[in-house]
């Protein structure tokens, strides 16, 4: 798992950097559909048309992030046919919102996104939820409402959705990081899993300390003899 967040992260640079070549060649409009490009998934002559090729290129690399993204949340949370059935649930969800925004149905979309939001708070207080199963269901939803904005930004040519949709997908970018971490072999293990070299350690480092302690760096003179001046000084 750990692994294949690397390579999510690693598309997700990839999709920020073309996000940017959008916004700095002005291709954004280059499409005046959504989710559909010219009505196509796949339009002709888009490979030869410079802003075709960005805005095109960039939602596809948006949708193959999308799609990792929720294999890397089905790899942590699906243990059963009940949490299957939950995740098909789900991503049947997304779909009717994709297409009540796609429609311009905006109050039947945000009550499913609030379904959605509810779904990840239940889970966070009330299920018991794993580090892992909180974070990557939290960049599930980041990254379908980044896609919304994206689309919000086209369908309304307006600049305001397309500066949130920049934001969040630098805000995706970070906790996908901090997915990294929750995965990573050195967070995960504690230090009885670890070689018996590195356990070792601790012990020694304990020992060399204690006879440092025990040696003659300070002393204290007891009253009553020569070298006792406080006590002489006191009295």
């Amino acid at each position: 798992m750990h692994r294949f967040s690397l390579v999510i992260t690693a598309l997700a640079v990839l999709l920020v950097w073309i996000g940017a070549a959008v916004t700095s060649k002005d291709a954004g409009m280059a499409f005046s559909d959504w989710p559909l490009s010219n009505g196509s998934i796949n339009p002709d002559g888009w490979l030869g048309v410079p802003h075709w090729f960005l805005e095109h290129g960039h939602r596809l690399i948006a949708t193959l992030t999308g799609l990792c993204t929720l294999t890397l949340f089905g790899m942590a949370f699906v243990d059963g046919w009940k949490r299957f059935a939950e995740l098909l649930g789900l991503v049947a969800t997304f779909v009717v919102i994709v297409v009540l925004v796609n429609r311009g149905m905006y109050v039947a979309a945000a009550t499913g996104g609030v379904a959605c939001l509810s779904w990840l708070a239940y889970g966070w207080r009330e299920r018991g939820w794993t580090l892992v199963q909180k974070l990557t269901a939290l960049a599930l939803l980041a990254v379908v409402f980044q896609a919304l904005l994206g689309g919000l930004r086209v369908l309304h040519i307006s600049d305001a959705f397309g500066i949130v949709h920049g934001c969040i997908g630098q805000a995706f970018f970070c906790l996908l990081v901090l997915i990294n971490l929750a995965t990573s072999k050195t967070w995960q293990e504690p230090l009885i899993d670890r070689p018996r070299e590195i356990r070792a350690q601790a012990p020694l480092a304990g020992r060399h300390l204690s006879r440092r302690s025990r040696g003659p760096a300070f002393s204290v003179p007891r009253c009553g003899t020569s070298s006792a001046w406080p006590c002489r000084a006191m009295f």
